[in-house]
């Protein structure tokens, strides 16, 4: 585990600084290659969610927030920004299923 985080520490750091530089689809690349490296790390696929969303990949940003839930069910921004993705994919109920756990988280 500690060579995992060895090898995604600076993957996460040029990602982040990537986004931060609205390099989105460069940053998408690298929060794919953590998520493979790690398939356990929730923060990358949070991430990576939010990438998804900024690229208009909304199925892939839900299939992510999905999975960061599967990986930490107390993700209140998770399940709020998978709320807002399945509103926009036309999904309502869902939408509001999502955004009363983030309340109520």
């Amino acid at each position: 585990m500690a060579q995992k985080n060895i090898l995604t520490y600076s993957k996460k750091k040029k990602a982040l600084l990537l986004a931060q530089n609205n390099r989105f689809a460069e940053a998408k690349a690298l929060y794919s290659q953590i998520c493979q490296i790690d398939k356990t790390d929730a923060d990358a696929w949070f991430s990576l969610g939010v990438i998804n969303g900024k690229l208009e990949n909304v199925s892939e940003a839900i299939d992510s927030f999905h999975k960061t839930i599967s990986l930490r069910p107390d993700h209140a921004l998770a399940y709020y920004n998978l709320g807002m993705a399945l509103r926009g994919h036309g999904e309502p109920e869902e939408a509001v299923k999502a955004l009363r756990e983030a309340a109520r988280l």
